[in-house]
């Protein structure tokens, strides 16, 4: 399905072998096809190969290869079955040794076929996996320990069952790898598989138990630990052969909660890696599967650094440089000559003690080399070279030797360069030195993240490096992690890599484990409407339950195990462990660090029904352990910025509940609708704050300080933006996930303040120069934007992402800047996801690293995999109340009297009613952002004193040029609905009923010539373009799908496409104009037409709306244009005096945003086809004035102006030729257009005639 169409050369012969395993096949009718049947209907198909093609049946013990592991397990397995005259069985020792018989390879044949029938191997990988796994534990009886062992004499046959089963558990298909399925005893063997200890599973969990079913720990053995460190950290370093107390401080290190699930899993994993029994891992998304193998691989690199440094050539650089120093640089002559003198005597000897010490550290070697060469810069030793020179160049020459000869040395770019750099100064030795002994290793661990994306070569060019070192460190074994395997589209690859172990055809070093991680197969269940946030629908679900995976091929099933996830009494473990984690971030900012065991389990409780509420009333993907870790990085942020603003004098221990319940709320309470009505699932936050037991004392304390935070006196709120409860929320939770740099995802319809809001902490989020006190303790944010599209790549956003973590890298190495680095993806909905293009699959990764902070914005929600990653706040559909507050908002407070609130909640009523109508369309066509621009177009009339009583008439003129672009008909039906609402509100004005506005709409030809740049009836002076009060761009709508729009517009004088000013830009479906370059090409002419005084009409340019975005928004940076150039974001220009605002937008070209300033008579119209309206994006319609012309309306219009007698002769002669049409019929006329083409005729007849007349 995912193959590859390939040709091989001709002038070689080649011979096919193609093999047909069988699997299980469903016919038409559902019924399962036989082997038999399949291979009928499969060699006709095998012939077409070639026509003497041959066919062989292989037997399925023909094929399997006796080695030295299949030996092994015969010839226990025979002793194992073999019985003597006492009935023990030969595997025991008789006289000190085990009794076998010589045995031939069909011998070992015919025991293995056995043992497979016996345990249900039937699959070759499965038998593969049960032999490997079988020989590693059948190696304990050859181990001295067992030899020697005489107190126990069943104890080989006892073990060798245990063994069985243990094998038979490990190479099950779908295995489940949890300790609550475990039914037998399990047991763990330590690092030199020398002893071992049997675990026991009960209702509690693992446990271990030194005699039981006849096993005895032998000597060496593990047993639980009772002091600090746990029994499963001790478990763990048994195994692995490590300290204890090393295993405990790397755990708390990556804040890693070791629960005795997550220690089982590890040691599975563990048996795989010794086995040498690849694995993919299925699991729900955050249930750990990552991090668990991410931690698996820093206890092996420990592992690696403290048991096996001799095996993989990795000498401690701290010890190689001392003696490096001692037997090579201080015994060169003309240096020992300069040491020895009577001045450096005493400094010599202290020095080569110094050395000789073993517990000399990086700091101490340093300073011997500084002393060493400030000692010999003034002994000159050979011509035109001090001593120093000579060690300085010494030292360089060690160090390209080390990184040569040492291959799991990870040497930075610099120190690289400083080595290969010649005459380096005395400091710049001394710093590469310092460098040097810092180097860090290779990781042992790999990981990919496969996305569609991901091509055959990216993976090649991935492994080469590990490879590289495989081979170069055979000792070494190394761990390469393919995360998100079932979402690419070569497969075909990873089953070779996983499961025959070979690359393009070439064996794979025996020193590597391969895991996959995958996702389940789920299909989508919801349709296109129901992921979108769309004003008024009744089907919208609150999140995405499915996968969009691949399914994976069967015979990569055999390797895979279903990962699990940990229940409620883990999970409140899990969280009071963290509680400790945090605590010590805590106590920097005041709060203690002793937390009670009582206040650790009320967190915990709390923060496991705000989980279980969520996977209740949501979905069991909707939230997962993800969202507990989130709580408490959030938590750990609040500690710094939340506490020190309380005044009340209230008990450090409530703060720090306050913190916890404060980052419960943003991570389980905004990702809620504000209604039930508002979708399926008959959840909303109300239902949160019944059920969940602590939700009342929860949102009371998020709301008081929410009130208390995000105010005008601590944020700059631009003028006409109204601080609502849903903007003070979106203010809140960005602040709160960029200082922490947790992901955080806003999901709402078009207008619902998603880019205002971050648009604020952008500029409120300066540093020092923030314009608000509060806001300076804060570091300063720099963004970088990515314009999301319907073209857009996982590669651009890639791009993107890697270019913020390098900028913050740099950051964070100055540690003078406190700069946070924020990748800023706007509508990121927009990008195709599907089974082919799951673009957005590429975040994950930077997601779960979280080394930039990353906002996305959305008018659909995130699959469940990406969701999962972020914080999510749902803007769902606004009550009464918060529209009311928007609107009165959004203008000059100051001037609102009574009469104008209740006509403001009666428009904002219509607006309700009309989101509720049943009409798609209707939803569709108008958003939040629509009523907000006529309130605005509202307020701009009466500050110009054009009305200053807001009446009917007022109401009719924003109307028509914010919910227009429907059908006269339709249109009317919007009018009445207004009108309707208004006028229950303010019954003692006329002017607001249905009936006042009968036959007062104005055409849509004069409506728009109001609305074109030439001829712009805006109130008072001329508002430029960028400023918050300038009315949005216009789109117009063609009926004809012919462009007779734009004809019709430059044929009636509305605008003039032929002059200068006015610039036509027409892309086709061409495949030149589908280009990228072409592209790259329009974007750029329209930016400089952006700059200057023009007006663009854009047509048939799909393909680029999408870079366009944040220009059409209006949504504009105000800066200040100092001698000509940007010059920051004060109200004045240099000198204290005032200077001129400019605006600008960001222009995407690919990965890459440009900023652009705005000219203030710079003009855009866009022109769509009806026929494509229905495929628009939502946010696009709702960032234009729209307005639909037909080449019927035009003519109506036109004809209407005619003297009546002439209005009856146009419309006889417009008959008659529609009979001669219909008489000869229509394919006798090329590029006939049914009710266009005539129309289109005679209004030009029309126009030729009126300017005659």
């Amino acid at each position: 399905q995912y193959g590859t169409t390939f040709s091989l050369p001709l002038k070689s012969e080649w011979t096919w072998w193609v093999e047909v395993p069988h699997s299980k096949a469903l016919d038409i009718d559902g019924s399962v096809v036989t082997m038999k049947e399949c291979m009928t209907r499969l060699l006709p198909l095998l012939s077409a190969f070639v026509a003497d093609a041959g066919y062989r049946y292989i037997s399925p013990e023909a094929h399997f290869h006796i080695g030295k592991s299949e030996q092994l397990v015969g010839k226990f397995v025979a002793g194992y079955h073999q019985t003597d005259r006492r009935s023990n069985r030969t595997i025991n020792r008789k006289h000190g040794e085990p009794v076998y018989k010589e045995m031939t390879d069909c011998d070992y044949r015919g025991k293995l076929t056995r043992l497979f029938q016996d345990h249900s191997c039937h699959r070759k990988a499965q038998q593969a996996m049960f032999v490997r796994c079988l020989h590693r534990r059948c190696m304990f009886f050859e181990r001295k320990v067992f030899l020697r062992d005489e107190q126990n004499p069943t104890l080989g046959s006892d073990l060798m069952e245990q063994f069985l089963l243990e094998a038979e558990f490990l190479s099950k298909v779908h295995l489940s790898c949890s300790w609550r399925e475990l039914k037998q005893s399990f047991i763990i063997l330590d690092a030199s598989g020398g002893s071992f200890c049997p675990l026991y599973p009960t209702a509690r969990g693992m446990t271990y138990q030194e005699t039981s079913a006849g096993f005895r720990r032998l000597t060496d053995g593990w047993s639980p630990s009772t002091g600090e460190v746990g029994q499963w950290e001790s478990c763990l370093a048994w195994t692995l052969g490590l300290e204890p107390r090393d295993v405990k401080n790397l755990l708390e290190e990556k804040s890693f909660v070791l629960m005795e699930d997550f220690a089982f899993k590890i040691l599975l994993i563990h048996e795989r890696k010794l086995s040498r029994v690849p694995l993919i891992i299925e699991g729900e998304t955050g249930v750990g599967k990552t991090f668990l193998l991410e931690m698996y691989a820093i206890l092996l690199d420990e592992q690696t650094r403290k048991l096996h440094r001799k095996k993989v050539n990795l000498p401690r650089l701290t010890t190689k440089t001392s003696v490096w120093l001692l037997k090579v640089v201080m015994e060169i002559p003309e240096i020992a000559s300069a040491l020895s003198r009577p001045s450096n005597r005493r400094s010599s000897d202290d020095i080569r003690e110094r050395l000789r010490n073993d517990r000399c550290d990086v700091k101490g070697i340093v300073d011997v080399w500084r002393h060493l060469v400030a000692v010999t810069k003034g002994y000159r030793v050979v011509q035109k070279q001090t001593g120093s020179r000579c060690m300085v160049n010494a030292l360089q020459e060690f160090v390209r030797d080390n990184f040569s000869t040492i291959p799991l040395l990870n040497p930075k770019s610099e120190v690289v360069d400083l080595a290969n750099t010649a005459n380096i100064t005395a400091d710049q030795s001394c710093e590469l030195l310092e460098q040097f002994l810092d180097t860090p290793l290779h990781s042992l661990f790999q990981r990919l993240l496969v996305h569609p994306g991901i091509t055959p070569t990216s993976v090649v060019r991935f492994l080469e490096p590990v490879l590289k070192l495989c081979w170069q460190v055979p000792a070494a074994e190394f761990i390469v992690f393919f995360d998100e395997v079932n979402t690419s589209s070569c497969l075909g690859l990873f089953k070779e890599i996983l499961m025959d172990g070979m690359l393009n055809g070439c064996r794979l070093p025996s020193n590597i484990l391969f895991v996959g991680a995958i996702n389940p197969l789920l299909e989508p269940t919801q349709s296109v409407e129901s992921t979108q946030c769309i004003l008024g629908s009744t089907v919208m679900n609150v999140s995405r339950d499915e996968y969009i995976v691949h399914e994976l091929p069967e015979s990569m099933r055999s390797i895979m195990w279903r990962y699990g996830s940990l229940d409620y009494n883990e999970l409140l473990t899990y969280a009071k462990c963290k509680i400790d984690f945090i605590a010590d971030a805590a106590a920097e900012v005041g709060v203690p660090a002793s937390i009670s065991e009582h206040m650790k389990v009320r967190c915990g409780k709390t923060i496991l029904e705000a989980h279980r509420f969520c996977q209740d009333r949501i979905s069991m993907r909707s939230v997962s352990q993800r969202d507990i870790n989130r709580v408490f990085c959030l938590a750990k942020s609040f500690f710094s910025w939340i506490a020190p603003v309380a005044s009340d004098g209230r008990r450090k221990n409530v703060w720090f509940r306050a913190c916890l319940l404060l980052s419960i709320t943003v991570v389980y309470y905004l990702r809620l609708p504000s209604n039930v009505e508002s979708n399926t699932s008959g959840v909303s936050r109300s239902t949160f704050k019944t059920e969940v037991s602590d939700g009342n004392e929860m949102l009371q304390t998020f709301h008081g300080i929410l009130d208390q935070i995000v105010t005008v006196t601590n944020f700059h709120i631009p003028a006409g933006v109204a601080l609502t409860q849903a903007l003070k929320e979106n203010i809140f939770a960005l602040v709160a996930c960029i200082q922490s740099r947790v992901p955080i995802g806003i999901i709402g319809a078009p207008g619902s303040s998603k880019t205002l809001s971050f648009h604020i902490v952008r500029d409120n989020l300066l540093g020092e120069s923030s314009p608000k006190e509060f806001c300076r303790r804060f570091p300063t944010v720099e963004c970088f934007f990515y314009q999301c599209s319907e073209y857009s790549t996982s590669t651009e956003i890639q791009e993107v992402l890697k270019r913020a973590i390098a900028r913050q890298a740099v950051y964070d190495a100055m540690r003078t800047a406190d700069i946070r680095c924020v990748v800023f993806l706007d509508e990121a909905g927009l990008p195709k996801e599907d089974k082919s293009h799951m673009v957005l699959k590429v975040l994950h990764p930077y997601l779960d690293e979280r080394k930039v902070a990353v906002v996305a914005i959305s008018n659909r929600h995130f699959d469940s995999a990406n969701q999962n990653r972020m914080v999510t706040v749902l803007r769902s559909v606004a009550t009464l109340e918060d529209l009311t507050a928007l609107s009165l908002g959004c203008v000059d407070q100051q001037e609102q009297d009574v009469h104008y609130s209740q006509f403001a909640e009666g428009v904002c009523q219509g607006f309700l009613d009309l989101m509720c109508n049943s009409n798609l369309e209707l939803r569709r066509m108008f958003h939040y952002r629509d009523l907000i621009y006529l309130f605005r177009c509202i307020y701009c009339q009466r500050k110009a004193n054009i009305s200053t009583v807001v009446g009917g008439a007022l109401l009719l003129q924003a109307l028509e040029r914010n919910f227009n672009g429907v059908s006269t008909v339709v249109f009317e039906d919007v009018v009445k609905t207004f009108f309707s609402a208004v006028s229950s509100r303010t019954p003692q004005d006329s002017s607001f009923l249905p009936s006042a506005v009968s036959g007062a709409c104005r055409s849509v030809v004069d409506v728009l010539r109001s609305a074109l740049p030439q001829t712009r009836e805006m109130p008072g002076s001329r508002i430029p373009t960028g400023d918050l009060f300038s009315p949005r761009f216009i789109m117009v709508i063609d009926s004809s799908d012919d462009l007779s729009a734009l004809r019709i517009i430059h044929g009636m004088e509305l605008i003039d496409a032929s002059a200068d000013s006015c610039k036509v830009i027409c892309m086709s479906n061409l495949p030149q104009d589908c280009s990228h370059l072409h592209a790259t090409e329009t974007i750029a002419r329209i930016k400089y037409y952006v700059e200057h005084a023009t007006t663009v009409l854009l047509v048939n340019c799909g393909r680029i709306y999408g870079n366009l975005y944040d220009l059409l928004n209006q949504n504009y940076v105000r800066t200040v244009a100092v001698h000509g150039r940007v010059d920051g974001q004060d109200e004045n220009g240099a000198g204290g005096s005032p200077a001129k605002r400019q605006a600008v937008a960001n222009i995407a070209m690919g990965s890459v945003s440009y900023n652009c300033l705005v000219h203030p008579d710079f003009q855009c119209i866009v022109f769509l086809r009806e026929s494509d309206l229905l495929a628009t994006q939502a946010p696009f319609l709702s960032r234009f004035e729209k307005y639909r012309l037909s080449v019927r309306a035009i003519f109506d219009i036109q004809v209407g102006k005619l003297h009546p007698g002439k209005q009856q002769d146009v419309k006889d002669a417009l008959d008659l030729c529609q009979e001669f049409v219909t008489h000869m019929g229509k394919n006798s006329f090329y590029g006939l257009k049914e009710g266009n083409t005539l129309l289109s005729l005679f209004l030009s007849h029309i126009r030729q005639a009126a300017a005659n007349d």
